[in-house]
This record gives C-alpha cells, structure tokens and sequence, in this order.
C-alpha cells in the first residue's frame, strides 16, 4: 500500500512539474486519459471540483475578458490553487480541433469558446458556462462552481 500511494504522489508531481513547464502531458493523448489524470489528481489532493476552461485566448475577445476579469485575478487564482482542481485548454484560431483538444470539445459537446466545464472527482459534469458573463466577475464565477 505504500508504494501505491508513493506512486500516485509521483504521478501528481510529475504532472505536476510538466504543467509547470508549460508541457501538457496529456497532448496527443486521450480524453479520458485526460480526465482520469485530473480525477486521480482531485482525489490525491482532497478536492472535490475540477474545472476545465476550453478558451482561445490568443484570438477570442470574450476568452480575452475572460482571462482578465477572472482568471488572472487573485481571488481566482486562490480558488484555483487551494479548492478547485483547474485545467485549462488553449485552442488557436482556425486550429486546434483534432487531437485531444477536439475530442474534449465533442466529449463536452462545446459549440463555442470560452466554455468552462465543472466536474466531480467521478468525472460527472455538474455544470457548464458558455460566454464570458462580465457582470460575474471572479467572485460570481467563484460562487457559481461552489455552488454545484
């Protein structure tokens, strides 16, 4: 037993380490290899939710406010790293729909960016927010997930 659990505190911090470097592990892979890396991740950390933002910063006005008005404030940032497993999956402009990336949009049945997805640490999808809605800000889009 624990080597098991050394083995899975290894498996977190290699993810760990690789998302820290700007690698994604799970790129070329499967969805729900994907998936199964960020449940096994909520369960080693305790947490409960795991949001997934499919966005295209690089080129999509509303990702853009998106990420300023909530991603990049401190009161996210905060959730992020202590509640909330957070992934996030960058799609470039008339790109990016093959791979993984576009199984997570088939798999999400996501018609457009931004689209944040929330999910429990069983991988069951509690909700989904399409759009950037900019009267929430991040404490509202805070509230919204806790409240799922």
């Amino acid at each position: 037993m624990g080597n098991l659990i050394k083995f899975g505190v290894f498996g977190v911090a290699l993810y760990w380490g690789l998302s820290f470097l700007g690698l994604n592990p799970f790129s070329g892979g499967d969805v729900q290899a994907a998936i199964d890396g960020l449940k096994e991740e909520a369960l080693m950390t305790g947490r409960d939710k795991i949001v997934v933002l499919l966005t295209g910063t690089s080129w999509c006005p509303y990702c853009v406010d998106l990420e300023r008005e909530v991603i990049r404030t401190p009161v996210w940032q905060k959730f992020a790293a202590d509640d909330i497993i957070f992934q996030t999956y960058e799609y470039s402009a008339g790109g990016g729909r093959s791979g993984l990336k576009g199984d997570l949009l088939k798999r999400f049945d996501v018609e457009g960016v931004p689209t944040m997805v929330v999910m429990d640490y069983d991988g069951n999808v509690l909700g989904e927010r399409a759009g950037f809605s900019e009267n929430q800000g991040a404490t509202g889009y805070k509230k919204w997930v806790e409240s799922l």
